[in-house]
């Protein structure tokens, strides 16, 4: 089985407008990344540093990470007249 790179996990964190991902793990796990600041990485990205939303940070070896999926657009309201719409999209 191919492993996710470093590049790869970089590419969907720069990505502009920024849009969520997951981290899918060997073990079966998925971290959900829904904002850039609950990632990071140590100096020579051997391993990632994933806040899991309750005040702790998991740091989790490079080579455990199996791949990375960028999610499905997600919606939100919009603030005029409380329709839907795509996330990102003005």
């Amino acid at each position: 089985m191919d492993k996710a790179t470093f590049s790869e996990l970089k590419a969907l964190y720069d990505a502009r407008p920024f849009r969520p991902f997951e981290v899918v793990l060997d073990d079966g796990r998925r971290l959900l990344v829904d904002e850039p600041y609950f990632i990071g990485w140590s100096t020579r990205n051997r391993t990632i540093n994933w806040s899991n939303h309750q005040d702790t940070i998991d740091v989790i070896p490079m080579t455990s990470v199996a791949a990375v999926k960028r999610l499905g657009a997600t919606r939100r309201p919009n603030k005029r007249n409380g329709s839907m719409r795509r996330g990102g999209d003005h």
